[in-house]
């Protein structure tokens, strides 16, 4: 549940986020790395009987969530210059919020409040920080990337 998120973390905004948004800004990076995230986490889909217990609903609404999560996600790194740390403990907080408040039927990836909240906070932070970096900062917010 916490490892997860910090094992993802470092590939998603560790070393993804940084190099892509340099070439293509902070938003079109966080949504390509949301739609492979979403990507990511349907494998079970692939799997015998996974769509029909998913479903076109599911799918949608991961690709939804997952994709506007990588949007706020995206913004914690870039205003807190680089700190991977904070976007760890975001991830694995909505981890542990979804044990401790489990939702009914196994809806846990199909909840349609969950997306919709998380479109909502993506929208506001890039009409808020603009797409370009996701962050009120007049320059590029430096995100430390290693050789």
């Amino acid at each position: 549940m916490i490892a997860g998120s910090f094992g993802e973390e470092v590939g998603w905004r560790g070393l993804a986020q940084p190099r892509l948004q340099l070439k293509h800004g902070a938003l079109p990076a966080a949504v390509a790395i949301g739609v492979l995230w979403s990507l990511w986490h349907l494998w079970p889909v692939v799997a015998p009987g996974g769509f029909a217990m998913t479903g076109v609903s599911g799918v949608v609404l991961t690709f939804i969530r997952l994709t506007a999560t990588s949007v706020v996600y995206a913004w914690l790194l870039n205003n807190t210059r680089g700190s991977l740390l904070i976007v760890m403990l975001a991830h694995a907080g909505h981890n542990i919020a979804a044990q401790v408040v489990p939702l009914p039927g196994g809806t846990q990836q199909a909840d349609p409040v969950t997306a919709l909240l998380y479109l909502a906070a993506a929208v506001i932070v890039v009409l808020f920080c603009g797409a370009k970096w996701l962050s009120r900062v007049s320059a590029y917010p430096p995100v430390p990337i290693s050789p």
